[in-house]
């Protein structure tokens, strides 16, 4: 018995810099099989085994490039295996892990089929009717392993199995949390990294220029709810389970983790949690520990505004002590997601994770330069009920933090990500159209309608606003490497 796990190809837009996924659920669910002595492969669909599949470029009909191996060199890869499994995580890449689930269905009917990732729970049913035998709504470490197991039994009936969504539409039943602590290892060691790293284009931070990195999880789930974010329907009562429930792995376990990324010659960490800092005490002792261990660092996806601050005397200011212990643990690239400047917008769209009103951020932008710490920054702008006197301030907001010392600025079309509460909040409230598509679901174009500030004037408002912002140098590197 054979399972191959495989990221499908991308695709981009116009103006858009390709990146590899290569994401994390794929080499966690590896790591879980490997353990149990079954044998796993991993196939980056978008780059080949030597990374020569990036430069393999397919005009689509919805005007968007496809990036990646052929139909023909995917068959050839899945041929050996008896199990595939394919990893749909992001909205904008949902048709091409569609068009792998079809493309392997229709070529060898007796492979079982699995699908998985935070797409994957909302398109279930396109999944299923395309092929699929199972979709996996939760985390899967260890049903994956009861499945594989059950079908080398014999059996395709995985209907006792939790966390599973099956194409005879039974009940699904929540898989329990797992212990973050008693997760294998990720097999880090079958990703294509040699290619990753020729490429230089990691999830954030640099890009275009080889560097040795890799990704990694210190924590599962978020202290805030976001309606933007996946996390905020990843409750009891969905079909998830609470995954979205904020849990930390011990200080050992994330250092055996960095010590397995050492022996593999990576250099830089990025860390993906969505709530690095929640517990100041805890990452401060982690820091201590890997502080003389050779690495950089880097976090671009959880590192909220409000765990940069402490009280003093009952005003919060930034909180140099933290911020010189990530500078001293090498962190060497940060972005902070500011979203918004409006109190109301961050209020009810955003958890009230941070408060303009009380929180001084040029002052915070300052401090990490005078520490040492390269911080970029992200916004958002296009919520549905937002004026263009929030987004000018918000703008505004990004002028100020630009002036204090950032090194780039992120500005970000609001998108209803299926698979979220503002999904669900647009499509019954009339901001997204009967004939939505995942192709329209891109950052820099307008997905809604009807919003406060227009579709057409948002678009030109992003455009002019991310030139003005950055650097010439900063905005011609990423155009050079643009499709």
């Amino acid at each position: 018995m054979s399972v191959l796990l495989l990221y499908p190809p991308l695709q981009f837009a116009p103006g858009a810099v390709p990146k590899p996924d290569g994401s994390l659920g794929i080499a966690y669910l590896a790591g879980a099989l490997r353990e149990a002595g079954i044998d796993v492969a991993v196939l980056d669909a978008a780059v080949g085994e030597t990374g020569e599949a990036f430069d393999r470029r397919e005009a689509l009909p919805s005007g968007l490039t496809r990036v990646g191996l052929s139909d023909d060199a995917i068959l050839a890869a899945a041929a050996p295996h008896a199990v595939v499994g394919v990893a749909s995580t992001f909205t904008a890449q949902h048709p091409r892990a569609i068009a792998v689930v079809r493309l392997i269905r229709a070529a060898c009917p007796d492979k079982l089929v699995l699908v998985g990732g935070v797409s994957a729970r909302h398109f279930r049913a396109e999944f299923l009717a395309a092929g699929a035998d199972a979709v996996f709504l939760s985390e899967a470490e260890r049903e994956i392993v009861a499945v594989v197991q059950r079908f080398a039994s014999g059996s395709r009936d995985f209907r006792d199995i939790p966390g599973l969504a099956l194409p005879w539409g039974c009940t699904v039943t929540p898989a329990p949390l797992v212990d973050l602590d008693q997760l294998p290892m990720p097999a880090w060691d079958l990703l294509p990294n040699a290619a990753y790293w020729r490429i230089g284009r990691p999830h954030g931070g640099a890009f275009g220029k080889p560097i040795r990195y890799a990704e990694m999880m210190t924590s599962r789930g978020c202290a805030f709810a976001c309606t933007y974010c996946h996390l905020s329907v990843e409750t009891p009562d969905r079909p998830s389970g609470d995954i979205g429930r904020f849990r930390m792995k011990s200080a050992d376990r994330v250092l055996r983790e960095i010590d397995t990324l050492r022996a593999l010659g990576v250099e830089r960490v990025y860390v993906e949690d969505d709530s690095l800092l929640a517990k100041k005490a805890r990452i401060l002792a982690i820091l201590g520990m890997i502080r003389d261990r050779g690495l950089a660092l880097a976090d671009v996806n959880g590192v909220n505004i409000a765990h940069l601050y402490r009280n003093d005397g009952g005003a919060l200011v930034p909180d140099t002590g933290l911020l010189e212990a990530l500078a001293a643990c090498g962190f060497e690239d940060i972005s902070l997601p500011f979203e918004s400047a409006s109190e109301r917008i961050l209020a009810t769209y955003a958890s009230r994770k941070w408060s303009p009103a009380r929180m001084d951020t040029a002052a915070l932008v300052r401090a990490c330069v005078a520490a040492k710490l390269p911080v970029s920054g992200n916004y958002m702008i296009g919520f549905p009920d937002e004026t263009e006197d929030e987004i000018a301030a918000t703008l505004r907001m990004a002028r100020e933090h630009m002036d204090a010392g950032l090194t780039d600025a992120n500005v970000f079309l609001v998108v209803p990500f299926p698979g979220t509460v503002l999904f669900e909040e647009a499509r019954d409230r009339g901001y997204l159209a009967d004939d939505w598509s995942p192709d329209d679901m891109l950052w820099f174009k307008p997905v809604m309608r009807n919003t406060t500030v227009a579709p057409e004037r948002l678009l030109e408002i992003r455009a002019s606003a991310w030139r003005d912002l950055n650097r010439p140098e900063y905005v011609a590197a990423r155009a050079e490497a643009s499709l």
